[in-house]
């Protein structure tokens, strides 16, 4: 059985963030983010 997604509930610009994996709560922000950018649906 297929569904049909809400897809207006998602429309916008989204926030995209991508971390190492790093356990070390002193390691700083900068060391740990991989990357980012916006989704725009």
């Amino acid at each position: 059985m297929s569904q049909n997604p809400e897809i207006g509930s998602l429309t916008g610009v989204w926030t995209y963030r991508s971390f190492h994996n790093d356990p070390d709560l002193k390691t700083p922000y900068d060391q740990y983010l991989f990357g980012s950018g916006y989704i725009t649906i």
